[in-house]
């Protein structure tokens, strides 16, 4: 119990909402620890530049990158129109 008091006392979660991404991004000092999540609807555009600046801009010394391709199906329909 402990660490969790510690961690809700110094954790920062920080977001950034864009009209079609978004950055969220959760720092522990205390663990030299950052998890950044970016999502993005850029299909096909190399996202390789943005991620090294930001692990030279965060100094960091290692990283792990996972990539997730989320294709999507929309259906649309004609709504029926209320007289």
């Amino acid at each position: 119990m402990r660490a969790f008091t510690s961690l809700a006392r110094t954790a920062l979660p920080v977001f950034l909402l864009l009209a079609e991404s978004h950055a969220s991004l959760h720092a522990w000092p205390e663990y030299g620890y950052c998890a950044i999540d970016l999502f993005t609807c850029a299909i096909g555009k190399d996202m390789m530049p943005l991620i090294q600046r930001i692990k030279e801009a965060f100094g960091a010394g290692s990283f792990a990158l996972r990539k997730f391709d989320r294709e999507a199906k929309v259906e649309t329909k004609p709504l029926p129109i209320a007289v």
